[in-house]
């Protein structure tokens, strides 16, 4: 049959037809503007190639030919954290760059912005070897010693009204709660500290998962937190999950997992300009407009 696209089809009662025409039926319909001389083809930019039909005929059998079946619905949205959900004051750079540089590794702040979003372990494991090798015997205390000052320097960055919801995150949320949507988050930072700021966001009880670096073998970019956050759930189709994200690391990692859609959120580190280079199926401004994209494209 050759390539497929899906068509939206809003009928003259209001019925959503959703569709998939070949090729051959796509490109008339470009030249043509019309499809049986009722309906109008509006092109929409989106990851694939989507088209949507706004037909005027009332009969839901004036396409004959045209197979048509449901999109799937989501049932899974996967959110990062810092930076995504709660606000990003540069606390995990200082303090990559406090622990690095008080025990003497040599890293500048642009190379550690790089890493958001990484295993912080990872992080710092990357920097002792770049410095010293990776067969060298004193490595594994090198990065125990580090990676124990980097938890004290963010661990107090986030202590005492450190931890601030991106505007809107609740609200969203709420919204996909009603509308039968799990939420989870996947993370970079370690159990101890994840668990210190849902706490004091007070999202204790909102995600149906929260996965941390450390429950996975490899952190991102490779996709296994995404995974496991599925398999916590019981979601078993990529189809059906978006992952939320404000770093590169988090939207190669949803394009890695294979997931209906990656999307991105400008309220991070990482901005448009080091976001869309990773294609993600969109850029949003925050959170707090996940609804209206939902509703939108994945309805």
């Amino acid at each position: 049959m050759g390539t497929q696209y899906y068509v939206v089809i809003k009928m003259a009662t209001r019925s959503v037809r959703r569709a998939i025409f070949p090729f051959s039926v796509v490109m008339h319909v470009i030249t043509e503007k019309r499809i049986h001389n009722r309906t109008r083809i509006i092109p929409i930019t989106r990851r694939d190639a989507f088209f949507t039909c706004t037909a005027k005929a009332e009969n839901r059998d004036t396409h004959p030919g045209v197979l048509c079946r449901s999109m799937r619905k989501i049932r899974l949205v996967i959110f990062d954290i810092g930076g995504t959900v709660i606000e990003d004051n540069g606390e995990v750079v200082d303090a990559f760059y406090a622990a690095l540089e008080g025990n003497g590794l040599r890293a500048s702040r642009a190379e550690l912005t790089e890493f958001k979003g990484a295993s912080k372990r990872a992080v710092i494991t990357r920097f002792v070897e770049r410095q010293w090798g990776k067969e060298e015997p004193g490595n594994e205390a090198r990065i125990a010693k580090a990676y124990q000052d980097f938890r004290a320097q963010l661990e107090s960055s986030f202590s005492n009204g450190g931890v601030k919801p991106i505007r809107g995150a609740a609200a969203t949320f709420d919204w996909l709660r009603t509308q039968g949507i799990v939420c989870a988050t996947t993370t970079g930072f370690y159990r101890a500290v994840t668990d210190r700021i849902l706490s004091a966001a007070g999202w204790q009880d909102t995600f149906g998962a929260n996965i941390c670096s450390d429950d996975v073998k490899t952190g991102r970019p490779a996709p296994y937190m995404i995974f496991r956050a599925m398999e916590t759930t019981g979601v078993d189709d990529v189809r059906e999950v978006l992952n939320v994200g404000d770093t590169r690391l988090d939207l190669q990692a949803g394009n890695r997992a294979g997931v209906l859609g990656v999307i991105g959120v400008l309220t991070g580190i990482h901005k448009e300009d080091r976001l869309r280079p990773e294609s993600p199926s969109h850029l949003i401004a925050s959170v707090a407009d996940l609804p209206a994209l939902i509703e939108a494209h994945y309805s």
